[in-house]
């Protein structure tokens, strides 16, 4: 058993020397150079020993209101969306975007006047006057009501003043809306907001609507210099590859007029999704029903697409709107069909006098 003597030895001499590497693990002494950083006493500037606190949601003892519960500012921003628009930050008013006009437009004036016309037409706006300015009145609805007792609730009456000025020079100018009046028309399905914080809110989408026809006739200007045509739809690919239908309208308006196009060539349009902007469809060209051969189109069924469901869904991108025409399965429809259903819709919108 001598040679175990050794083995032992050796033991007691690792035990030894692994004492002080290991001692800190077994004992609750602080560490002096890894604490000493934590222990020191923080500077804080004397500017921040008391920061401001805001007032505007500070609640009184018994008190269920904050104390500028009126003054509370729109999260809503001015939008700079027409092309060469911004908003000076030196300026007080709160409704207000700087306009220069596009290369492409030749007579700015007219131009914003037919923005002007064309926000007020496409989204059913009610004009009262105009003059140095443009009085305009808008019924606010909600959808109240399920399946077939749906209605339509008035909610809300704004009237604002639309005004815009070109400098004498013609590149350049301005536009602001100036609220007139908010009536609340219905206590129960109205925005549950103060009056002056819903002003501030419909003010600003009011501008930014204006802004967004304004973008929309520039960008019908420029289509019309591309393709010599008064109808901005045209044919092409979306980021994916897929076919689909592009148009420089305002999707609301897009979506609201493709619907009767749509039943102009035999679809039948069995649900619509106003928030998804999606079409539900059956289509069936062997369909000879009276009413369709009394009533139809003459383009009615003239598509090559098998019997069944389909969807057409619209998306709104930097390029335009995007009209994409899917199986019921949420296949895109391949280049050859599209093109047959792209030039059917046109030949009904330059029919009809569409303007998509």
């Amino acid at each position: 058993m001598k040679y175990l003597k050794p083995a032992i030895l050796v033991t007691l001499v690792s035990l030894t020397t692994g004492c002080t590497s290991v001692k800190n693990w077994l004992t609750d002494t602080p560490n002096v150079k890894n604490t000493k950083q934590s222990t020191d006493t923080l500077v804080v500037p004397e500017s921040l020993n008391a920061p401001a606190k805001s007032t505007e949601f500070y609640l009184a003892n018994n008190s269920k209101t904050a104390k500028n519960s009126e003054v509370i500012t729109s999260p809503s921003s001015v939008l700079e969306i027409f092309q060469g628009s911004w908003v000076n930050s030196d300026d007080s008013h709160p409704y207000k975007i700087m306009l220069e006009k596009p290369q492409q437009v030749d007579d700015f004036s007219p131009f914003i006047e037919q923005g002007v016309n064309g926000l007020i037409n496409s989204r059913g706006y009610n004009l009262l006057n105009s003059g140095d300015s443009h009085r305009i009145e808008v019924i606010k609805t909600v959808e109240v009501g399920f399946w077939f007792w749906t209605r339509e609730v008035e909610t809300e009456r704004f009237v604002f003043d639309l005004t815009y000025n070109v400098q004498p020079h013609g590149r350049s100018g301005e536009a602001f809306v100036t609220p007139v009046k908010l009536e609340m028309l219905s206590k129960t399905h109205a925005p549950k907001f103060s009056k002056e914080y819903r002003t501030q809110q419909l003010a600003i989408e009011m501008l930014n609507q204006f802004s967004l026809e304004l973008d929309y006739q520039y960008r019908v200007v420029v289509q019309k210099q591309r393709v010599l045509t008064d109808v901005s739809l045209v044919l092409g690919t979306n980021p994916a590859g897929d076919s689909v239908i592009t148009s420089q309208r305002d999707i609301l308006f897009v979506f609201k007029k493709l619907e009767d196009v749509l039943e102009d060539l035999g679809f039948n349009i069995e649900e619509e999704d106003k928030k998804l902007f999606l079409y539900t469809l059956t289509y069936d060209k062997n369909d000879k029903s009276i009413w369709g051969s009394a009533f139809g189109s003459e383009y009615q069924n003239q598509l090559s697409l098998d019997a069944g469901e389909y969807e057409a869904v619209l998306v709104t991108t930097i390029d335009g709107v995007y009209i994409q025409f899917t199986d019921k399965e949420g296949k895109p429809l391949p280049q050859s069909q599209v093109q047959e259903i792209y030039n059917l819709i046109i030949k009904v919108v330059k029919e009809e006098e569409i303007e998509l």
